[in-house]
């Protein structure tokens, strides 16, 4: 729902709840990844970055790898 409302222009509000998505399931790799996203969109880089070092920890782990580092390097 957070990511529709950022498509929609409703930025904060979809931030509002990846946070709290984000906050519930830590290690849900695609949900922090989108809040990243959402804060890239919000002009919030400094956050994103942090929200995507998180991410770039893990590792091989996760299928959005190279989508993390894709979007660290534009920052």
């Amino acid at each position: 729902m957070g990511t529709l409302l950022i498509a929609d222009g409703k930025i904060e509000r979809g931030l509002e709840l990846l946070a709290k998505a984000t906050a519930g399931a830590p290690e849900a790799a695609e949900i922090r990844f989108n809040y990243a996203k959402g804060l890239v969109a919000a002009g919030r880089k400094v956050d994103a970055r942090k929200e995507l070092e998180i991410l770039a920890k893990l590792g091989d782990k996760h299928p959005l790898r190279a989508q993390v580092d894709a979007l660290l390097k534009s920052l």
